[in-house]
């Protein structure tokens, strides 16, 4: 529809965030092309909104009432509540041995119960087959089970009228329930890109200190204007970009730039949002939230087009072929039915029957349940997955891209969570960076710097060689060491995750919540990592900001690519899709939206931007998990859809035979189901999975 208005070269859509961008002629007028397209969309039903300059500060807002009008889950529980008593009916009229005139009156219990509950829940899928039948001459499974529920309907509506004491609305009903929960499985899933692509507008530093009035006050970062005067304390993100007022300052700029080591800075240096102060500075702000350099990079992720999986165009036309052989096939019995009994109600009941059983709705719903259990095992294994389809594609890539600073090699020692530390991560992090502050025993050394608040302990214990004990007020307790002191420290509480020589493991209370992953090894574990990636056959290619000409030197050996000093925009182009790009900063942000596949890497830019995957702990080697389960995920997958199309050869042929009943037909079409769900029941386990750990 852009692309066919006049002045519009190229248009690109993003789902995830519902922006489209246009690229327009230099020589045409932006907002008569703006008119003509905001018109054809009003003609088609849809709406559209131009986005003014910095946007992205108020993008959050307009996002989170966009999730709010997605399904919603009342009407859904409205639906399975009434299918559920529509089918208790019909049900003591299947058992039978009630009198004729008490079996019409379930039927009509059941009809009266289940056909609210079928109009109702076949909204969405008729708004959304209609929509595209109408806009793109597509047939969609949407439409067929709406075609469905409109049989099931009138058939059991034509059988009542006619005094039989027959229903199927309890049947169509729960069918539609089982669609709506296949559907609400699919919207919790865009739910979690949804919240990534919120989060790239949140702050770095919610707050920072503002020179007002001749005093400092504290103030949110979105009330802060461009010349304004603030200050970073130490350990602080810098939140806005700005201009150096300190005579001098220290700062990590690795997470913008790629550089590994702590910057000098003097009087009148560039400041940029994302780098980490050493030392307090105070600095004018050049550019407020929303127009900072980071944000321009968050925009360019959020407005680049939707990633198609390499399946996607292939599922696309396997759905439009298997609405078309579904309708053929409801039409071919119900044309058998009529020839050979002469009678139209013995048609239409045919037709109900291969509306049933040739519906591929059911292999549909698979699909995200397939999607729903992918997610779950990998978020055991740490791996989060935001984007279930990026499995297709990463079975079928042949290029990994990397990022150094950070992702091969080690900034500072990190903490792991374990398996089942999530809620736990943040009080961690915050009673480590805190017994850092206060403590010098080795085994905390090369911990980061941290701009959470700093807590003082009641009482410290310092072990030579073994660890370290600390009590925090309204915290609790915090222990770190070897494994035994540890154990012997927490009352000889059990660790329920692997703990490699020589890592210090980290206990909360009398819980292990995970260990320490010293620089060194972290360091090992990227060249185990790149060897892993050689064994299978990939392409290595390293991409890093950092300007240390003997970077190279490091990795020639290794039969890499390597190129250095590069800007983010840089990075992005030297990309070649289909390809997997892995970082962990800031700087690698239009890269991650360049790449077919993008995972993040540890914790040092959390949510900011949506990617595919992100690998919690820093822990490189466990992609290699998910690259093994990737094959297993397309291979159920297939194996899935030649069992849906031999079930359907056999129907066929039975139900033109006339061997099914509309009950019969039922039973068969749930079964279905139930032998597919078994199918994928195989990726909540895989004997491909290890324990990621770093050594």
């Amino acid at each position: 529809m852009a692309t066919s208005c006049n002045g519009v070269r190229l248009a690109t859509l993003n789902f995830a965030t519902k922006i489209l961008r246009v690229e327009l002629d230099p020589r045409s007028s932006s907002d008569s092309a703006h008119q003509d397209f905001a018109k054809r969309v009003h003609n088609s039903g849809f709406s559209a909104k131009r986005l003014a300059s910095g946007w992205i500060q108020n993008f959050e807002a307009e996002l989170a009432q966009e999730m709010e009008r997605k399904l919603r889950p009342v009407p859904s529980s409205i639906v399975f509540f009434l299918a559920m008593w529509s089918s208790m009916f019909a049900f003591a009229g299947y058992i039978g041995e009630v009198p004729e005139e008490q079996e019409y009156l379930l039927a009509c219990l059941a009809t009266v119960a289940g056909l609210p509950a079928l109009l109702l829940g076949v909204q969405p899928f008729a708004r959304a087959g209609y929509r595209a039948l109408r806009n793109g001459g597509r047939l969609t499974l949407d439409l067929f089970i709406t075609l469905g529920a409109a049989s099931a309907g009138f058939f059991s509506l034509t059988l009542l009228y006619s005094s039989q004491p027959i229903t199927y609305v309890d049947s169509a009903a729960m069918i539609l329930s089982l669609l709506l929960l296949a559907k609400h499985l699919e919207a919790h899933l865009s739910h979690g890109l949804s919240s990534r692509v919120l989060e790239a507008t949140t702050p770095l530093q919610p707050e920072v200190q503002v020179h007002r009035r001749d005093v400092w006050v504290t103030r949110p970062v979105s009330q802060i204007r461009a010349d304004e005067m603030i200050r970073v304390e130490p350990g602080q993100t810098v939140p806005l970009d700005g201009k150096l007022l300190s005579p001098k300052a220290k700062i990590d700029r690795h997470l913008v730039t790629g550089e590994c080591e702590v910057r000098n800075l003097v009087a009148g240096d560039e400041v940029l949002s994302g780098m980490v102060a050493h030392s307090r500075c105070e600095f004018t702000v050049v550019r407020p939230l929303g127009r900072r350099t980071i944000d321009n990079w968050a925009e360019s992720a959020l407005i680049s087009p939707t990633k198609e999986h390499t399946y996607s165009k292939l599922l696309a036309k396997v759905e439009t072929r298997l609405v078309q052989i579904s309708l053929t096939g409801a039409l071919l019995v119900f044309a058998v039915r009529t020839a050979n009994t002469g009678s139209l109600a013995e048609g239409l009941e045919g037709f109900f029957i291969g509306v049933l059983i040739f519906c591929p709705c059911l292999f549909a719903a698979i699909l995200p349940i397939a999607r729903q259990m992918a997610s779950l095992y990998l978020r055991k294994q740490g791996i989060l997955l935001y984007r279930p389809e990026a499995l297709f594609d990463l079975s079928m890539i042949g290029d990994v891209y990397l990022d150094k600073t950070g992702t091969l090699e080690a900034v500072h020692t990190l903490f792991e969570p374990g398996i089942s530390a999530s809620e736990k991560i943040q009080t961690t992090q915050t009673l480590l960076h805190s017994l850092r502050h206060h403590c010098a025993h080795p085994i905390l050394r090369g911990l980061p710097p941290s701009s959470r608040e700093i807590a003082t302990p009641t009482q410290l214990t310092e072990v030579a060689g073994e660890g370290v004990v600390a009590d925090f007020p309204a915290l609790g307790r915090i222990t770190v060491g070897r494994a035994k002191f540890v154990q012997q420290e927490t009352g000889g509480v059990p660790i329920d995750f692997p703990v490699p020589p020589h890592f210090p493991v980290v206990a909360l209370g009398r819980t292990p919540v995970g260990l320490l992953v010293p620089k060194t090894h972290f360091d090992e574990a990227g060249s185990r990592f790149i060897k892993g990636l050689r064994e299978r056959g990939l392409r290595v290619s390293i991409l890093s900001g950092d300007p240390d000409p003997a970077a190279f030197r490091r990795y020639e050996t290794a039969s890499v690519s390597y190129q250095g000093n590069l800007s983010p925009s840089q990075k992005a182009r030297r990309i070649k899709n289909p390809a997997l790009f892995v970082g962990d900063g800031l700087n690698d942000t239009l890269a991650l939206a360049r790449a077919q596949v993008s995972c993040r890497l540890g914790e040092r830019a959390r949510d900011f931007a949506p990617v595919d995957l992100h690998i919690r702990g820093g822990n490189l080697v466990s992609l290699l998990t998910v690259l093994r389960y990737s094959k297993k995920f397309t291979g159920v997958l297939k194996q899935t859809a030649v069992i849906a199309l031999l079930y359907n050869a056999i129907a066929l042929t039975l139900a033109s035979s006339g061997l099914f009943s509309p009950l019969g037909a039922v039973v068969a079409m749930l079964l279905s189901f139930l032998i597919l769900l078994i199918s994928v029941s195989r990726l909540g386990y895989s004997r491909t999975s290890v324990r990621m750990r770093p050594t």
